[in-house]
């Protein structure tokens, strides 16, 4: 009886090593990802991706509410991370690995990269920021690394950047969403390449090429006094400390080594070690070439703290001679399913024309106060009254900053009750429009934002209040669907 026991043992055991060895044949062929666009990045395939979908419902209209409470220039709270409220959970898997699915490795010798820890400011600046970045990259021929999105904010870290990071001492296992949950990446990167501006690669590829480490880490000393402030918080010094820093790198040539960055320990929240931190002065180093020259010096692999495009209070630097046509954030094509969702509205919502109006309160109530913006919103709702009876025109879509999926930095100014009170007000005047609710489809507030400026684009005339860059996106849309017919365009109270 040994015998047919032992063979059966051994057929059992030969079953068990053949199913292990196909099991891990299997998943390293799915590992291997192919590429939709040529050299490196983007096959999006989300039935794999383990992250949750922007355009799935995740939480109730309560838990999805914005509440970050920090204003243009502000960080997270001792022991945060920047958008900490509107984290998702993921399972337990290094951040560095969640494209590895999707993308094939950038082969070839070693390239050099520029990669941003933090955009600056919401959806519509955040966008031309990003787009600055890519003229900058383009200097030395460096690649940028895709950001992720939250929240109409970007970050070049999925759990955002603190600069109190102590909780921890690896990188954040939360993520954000990739940019493309906004943005058709195969076709940003190739009109980037187009344009001849510089194109996006992956983190894997920063890391792969890098080898974990950045050569230079750069805080610009962007000259407003907030920012000042805010950069003695992040790096545990005195004002009076970031005053010298200031005065130093003016005196050298516009930028000095700043040991105190290293308090921020923005090298153990991505992983990576950093040889040198500098401190830039933007007033001083005004082109690429200059930053290239004097400060860079051929580093390979280069951090930004914080990258604000150009403008006044950022930097200075013109576009890159090889761009052949500056790119707008009207020119990029949004998330298709985004688009679609917009497209269903409409269909379902509106028989025939409609009229879409958008308001940005946000500046009038920090600027103006409640009673000149109230009389802005009268004002505007009569023009659109005798829009309605000259054109016999009778459904409106409203979107407005004024809801909890509006601007994260109107909370700076005014109150969820101040901001409801204005509401109704608005609605009342414009005899009750239709407007766009995100909850139970998106939760995400830039992907909300997205499908009511694709509503927007649809109407047959487009009512504005309020002006700045999402306003000035909107409205560059809604001509290029209209043949660029000014007289379709209506501009009320405008603030610059």
């Amino acid at each position: 009886m040994a015998r047919p026991r032992t063979k059966c043992l051994s057929l059992v055991l030969f079953s068990i090593i053949l199913y292990v060895v196909g099991s891990f044949i299997c998943l390293h062929i799915r590992g291997r990802g192919t590429a939709k666009f040529p050299g490196n990045v983007f096959a999006m395939e989300r039935s794999n991706l383990k992250k949750s979908d922007l355009l799935h419902p995740q939480r109730n209209s309560a838990e999805a509410r914005v509440n970050e409470d920090f204003d243009d220039y502000a960080e997270a709270a001792i022991g945060e991370n920047v958008f900490d409220n509107e984290l998702r959970n993921l399972p337990d898997i290094e951040f560095t690995n969640m494209e590895s699915n999707h993308s094939q490795p950038l082969s070839g010798p070693r390239r050099k990269f520029l990669f941003v820890f933090r955009y600056y400011e919401q959806l519509g600046r955040a966008t031309n920021n990003l787009l600055d970045l890519a003229s900058l990259a383009k200097n030395k021929n460096r690649l940028m690394v895709v950001p992720f999105v939250n929240n109409s904010r970007m970050s070049g870290l999925p759990g955002g950047v603190s600069h109190y990071f102590r909780k921890q001492e690896k990188p954040s296992q939360k993520t954000y969403a990739l940019l493309s949950e906004y943005f058709d990446l195969e076709d940003l990167n190739f009109k980037l390449k187009a344009r001849g501006y510089s194109t996006m690669n992956s983190f894997r590829d920063l890391e792969s090429h890098c080898a974990k480490r950045f050569n230079i880490v750069i805080h610009f000393l962007f000259d407003d006094e907030s920012y000042k402030r805010d950069t003695a918080s992040w790096y545990r010094v005195s004002e009076n400390e970031v005053a010298t820093m200031y005065n130093k790198a003016r005196q050298h040539n516009g930028w000095i080594d700043c040991s105190a960055m290293k308090q921020s320990r923005l090298n153990k929240q991505i992983g990576f070690k950093v040889s040198r931190y500098i401190c830039v002065d933007p007033e001083v180093i005004r082109t690429a070439s200059d930053l290239e020259d004097n400060v860079l010096k051929g580093a390979n692999c280069v951090g930004i703290v914080q990258w604000r495009g150009t403008g006044e209070d950022r930097v200075y630097f013109p576009l890159d001679t090889s761009i052949s046509q500056p790119l707008r954030p009207s020119d990029l094509e949004f998330n298709p399913r985004l688009v679609e969702l917009a497209r269903n509205f409409v269909k379902n919502k509106f028989r025939g024309e409609f009229l879409g109006i958008h308001v940005r309160s946000e500046r009038h109530i920090e600027r103006k106060g409640i009673n000149v913006t109230k009389r802005c919103m009268l004002k505007l709702a009569t023009r659109v009254q005798e829009t309605r009876d000259a054109y016999g025109i009778k459904q409106v879509f409203l979107a407005s900053d004024l809801t909890d999926y509006g601007s994260d930095t109107l909370m700076n100014y005014a109150e969820a009750d101040y901001r409801r009170s204005l509401s109704i007000f608005l609605h009342k005047a414009l005899n009750h429009p239709e407007t766009f609710e995100p909850n139970g489809i998106v939760y995400d507030t830039g992907a909300a934002a997205i499908v009511e400026m694709n509503i927007l684009s649809m109407a047959t005339r487009l009512f504005t209040m309020g002006g700045g860059n999402f306003q000035e996106w909107a409205v560059a849309i809604f001509r290029k669907r209209h043949n660029n017919e000014q007289t379709r365009v209506h501009r009320m109270c405008e603030l610059v």
